[in-house]
């Protein structure tokens, strides 16, 4: 009698009907529905939060990028201005450049860096030429980091007054104050250095209204107009001065006394008294200008901070709803507390049977439970074998093996021997019992030089000798004990070619691979109904391969399948109804004594390629002879 039948014969009397199990499949599905839409309503906003925070994240970069700009802006120019009013020295600025290593690098315009560095130290340069050149680099700098790029319209004009036009003006005033001290130089001025001088003036005063522009513009769009007066009134002051200057210049002649000119540089363009100006403007904007990055910065990781807590709430909230409103749902799931109460009434009315069921099951248990653990025990020790060595236990097995049936094996083969001679030529018709003796014998011999070939590992007597001569031989020999429907053919391609190897585990080998083409084409050859190819062909052939000689056995049988392809190298694995399948293993072990290897071919239908690769030099060996 089945007791799970028994168990469960009370129960079709009390199945919940159609009404509530509709009524419960209703609430589940109304349940499933609820949780559905708030998924769906929380993707867009789970979307839009994405796309929010991507934004954030991308100002963020280019704020950052801004910010590192104007801390190598802050190193670079104050070494231009040195290097114009003489206080610093090329050594002296190329270390103060050195600071800026790390912000250029992270701008990508360590290149450019580099090269301005060099230049600074250079003391062959003029200093115009280095002003020159840190003006541009400056220029390069606000493009890179964005400053020129700004979307903020104070910022932009910020950038645009510290790595355009205060840069500008500074190269402008020492190009004025360079050409002034050369007409200083030559005690007069001539129309040439007239032209030129107002030529100067004209484009210092250029750069001069261009930095006034930017700086108005800046405070234009600003919400603190009075942190730009400073800034204004030190710009008036550059250009009254150079109004000034011009007005004196504009009126003198050619042949002017230098002393007017000294006058100018000394004191209506002290160099000293501009430069302070410009670095003063330089030290004003700039603070402004950090200022409105590090307030943005900051804004910024603000307002990213907050979009992931608002989207991190709509995701606790949406799941939370629908969690509850699952809830919800499955508490009108009377069929819950009917199917209780109708487990508690079939276990009240199995009680009778209880005990013999518990008892069974808890054999069943006790029993799962010891095979359980045996069969994890036992894969254990599979395991602890197969890493202390499978295969050294099968050569202990296979020493055995050779040892106690080869002496047996011996006196069938010597009897059978005897046999075949006293019966000869006596019609007593036991020659095919005989033969069939024979062949047995042989195969096992065949079997156990297999197991031996792989199992043990002979150390090698390698001589250099002719490789087709030999081969040429071998295979004569060995085809008198192949199938003789087989057709062999040698092809021999290495000519005089002497190579180092054992002769007779390399016949081991070839022996080897010819028997399996063999067997894979016709078997045992005694049956031609069996045979797997039509017209079976066995091609042995010899050539060279770069620092390789090749010995090529190769046949047209079935083929080898991609699956059985990638195992047959696997020791004991085989396809054959007979064998031990460690041929192709006890092949590539002889062969990795010989320093060489085995490659492998095959196409289904067409046929196998079996390449032994030997090297033609000579191979160091260190196997010795295995217990």
């Amino acid at each position: 009698m089945n007791p799970a039948r028994l168990l469960t014969g009370t129960e079709d009397a009390r199945q919940p009907s159609e009404s509530d199990v509709g009524k419960a499949m209703a609430s589940r599905v109304a349940g499933v529905r609820l949780t559905a839409i708030i998924c769906v309503l929380l993707v867009p906003i789970l979307l839009l939060s994405h796309l929010t925070l991507s934004n954030l994240r991308n100002d963020m970069t280019i704020t950052d990028r801004e910010i590192t700009g104007v801390h190598l802006a802050n190193i670079v120019m104050p070494v231009a201005i040195g290097l114009a009013e003489g206080s610093l020295g090329p050594q002296e600025g190329a270390e103060m450049l050195a600071k800026g290593g790390s912000a250029a690098q992270a701008l990508g315009l360590q290149t450019a860096f580099g090269e301005l560095r060099g230049r600074t130290a250079q003391p062959k340069i003029s200093t115009g030429e280095k002003l020159a050149h840190i003006v541009r680099f400056i220029g390069l700098l606000g493009t890179e980091s964005f400053l020129l790029l700004d979307a903020d319209a104070e910022t932009q004009f910020l950038g645009q007054t510290n790595v355009q036009n205060l840069p500008d003006l500074l190269q402008s005033f020492h190009g004025l104050h360079a050409t002034l001290q050369d007409s200083i130089a030559s005690s007069g001025i001539d129309s040439t250095e007239l032209k030129m001088l107002l030529y100067r003036l004209g484009g210092l005063g250029q750069s001069i209204e261009r930095t006034r522009n930017s700086v108005v513009r800046a405070q234009a769009n600003s919400n603190d107009v009075s942190v730009y007066d400073t800034a204004l009134e030190l710009v008036g002051d550059i250009s009254d001065d150079v109004k000034v200057t011009f007005d004196v210049i504009a009126d003198a002649q050619p042949g002017a006394e230098w002393l007017s000119l000294t006058m100018i540089s000394q004191q209506t363009l002290d160099p000293k008294k501009k430069y302070r100006l410009e670095r003063a403007m330089w030290d004003q904007t700039m603070l402004r200008l950090s200022h409105l990055l590090g307030a943005r910065a900051s804004s910024l990781r603000n307002q990213l901070y907050f979009t992931m807590g608002i989207a991190a709430l709509c995701v606790l909230l949406g799941a939370g709803a629908a969690i509850l409103m699952f809830r919800s749902t499955l508490r009108r799931l009377d069929h819950v507390e009917l199917a209780k109460q109708q487990a508690d009434t079939a276990r009240l009315e199995a009680e009778a049977m209880a005990d013999r069921v518990a008892q069974v099951n808890d054999d069943v248990t006790a029993l799962n439970r010891d095979l359980a653990d045996k069969m994890l025990r036992l894969k254990e020790a599979q395991d602890e074998l197969v890493k202390r060595g499978r295969m050294e236990q099968l050569g202990q097995l296979t020493a055995t093996v050779a040892h106690e049936i080869r002496n047996p094996l011996g006196a069938v083969r010597t009897s059978a021997f005897l046999l075949e001679r006293k019966i000869r030529d006596k019609g007593l018709g036991v020659e095919a019992q005989i033969e069939r003796i024979n062949k047995g014998v042989t195969r096992c011999d065949n079997i156990i030089t297999q197991l031996l070939d792989y199992s043990r590992t002979k150390q090698l007597t390698c001589r250099a000798e002719n490789l087709d001569d030999w081969l040429a031989a071998a295979v004569e020999e060995d085809a008198q004990t192949l199938p003789q429907v087989v057709e062999i053919t040698c092809t021999l391609g290495l000519g005089n070619l002497e190579v180092p190897f054992d002769p007779s585990r390399l016949r081991r080998a070839v022996i080897n691979l010819m028997n399996n083409a063999c067997e894979a084409m016709v078997g045992t050859g005694d049956d031609p109904s069996r045979f797997n190819t039509a017209h079976p062909r066995l091609e042995i052939s010899s050539f060279r391969d770069g620092p390789d000689a090749v010995i090529r056995v190769s046949d047209n049988g079935p083929g080898i399948s991609p699956e059985n392809l990638v195992k047959i190298r696997e020791p004991l694995y085989t396809t054959k109804s007979f064998g031990t399948g460690l041929g192709l293993p006890a092949v590539e072990k002889i062969l990795e004594q010989h320093g060489g290897h085995l490659r492998i071919g095959s196409v289904v239908g067409k046929g196998s390629q079996f390449d032994i690769h030997l090297p033609i030099e000579g191979h160091e060996q260190s196997f010795t002879e295995a217990a």
